[in-house]
């Protein structure tokens, strides 16, 4: 896959000639809890329906697509990959 980026990367581009070390970034934080607002369940999936209706081959993922968290975003971005092998 990464080939393939290579081969119409845009200018500038930081991606690196070779696959050595290309994910070795760690973030880290204190510890919190994301609170969403009432609703924001129902919101998203009004989103997602309508992005799958209206706008055809636009898959978006995040931890705002899911639970606010490190694992809603994981669980979010499989549930798009999913989605776009299928297309």
């Amino acid at each position: 896959m990464l080939s393939d980026a290579r081969l119409n990367l845009p200018p500038g581009s930081g991606l690196p000639a070779d696959d050595e070390g290309l994910f070795a970034r760690v973030y880290s934080w204190e510890e919190a809890v994301c609170i969403g607002p009432p609703g924001m369940f129902i919101a998203i999936a009004d989103i997602r329906h309508r992005l799958r209706r209206d706008i055809q081959y636009l898959l978006l993922a995040g931890d705002y697509m899911r639970v606010h968290s490190v694992n809603g975003a994981l669980v979010s971005g499989i549930g798009a990959a999913e989605e776009a092998a299928q297309l």
